[in-house]
């Protein structure tokens, strides 16, 4: 998920308080509960959701706002991890990668998304999703 980020302080439930910076962020999840990628993103995009996920935190805080969804079904969580560690750095440490102990952390602020992007496109078919167009799924 990319997230434009306006900055600010954020409660993470019992990982604690952190500063957020501003500019482009990018979020790494699996989809592969009941309803897959679809339902998930339906769920980041609601407002009012109870706070289950690290993420669900930073979603109903107001700091960011999602654009875009780029869907990557043959790769990995923690290899795509691993590569916006190479374009980014990590936001919070251990923030949505709590069962994922080798990761340390699958929120990250961006250097280069365009970078980002043309280095996925070399390695993977990929979707690209507005989540304006998915309205309240």
């Amino acid at each position: 998920m990319i997230m434009r980020s306006s900055g600010g302080s954020l409660r993470v439930g019992a990982l604690g308080t952190f500063e957020v910076p501003g500019g482009t962020l990018a979020y790494v999840g699996s989809a592969k509960g009941p309803g897959g990628l679809l339902a998930r993103v339906s769920r980041h995009l609601r407002k009012g959701k109870p706070l289950r996920w690290h993420i669900d935190y930073l979603t109903e805080s107001g700091i960011v706002e999602i654009e875009e969804v780029i869907a990557i079904p043959s790769a990995e969580e923690e290899d795509l991890a691993k590569i916006l560690m190479e374009f980014g750095s990590p936001v919070i440490l251990g923030f949505g990668c709590s069962d994922r102990r080798d990761d340390k952390s699958h929120l990250f602020s961006l250097k280069d998304l365009n970078s980002l992007r043309a280095f996925l496109r070399e390695r993977y078919i990929f979707h690209e999703l507005n989540p304006r167009s998915l309205g309240d799924m």
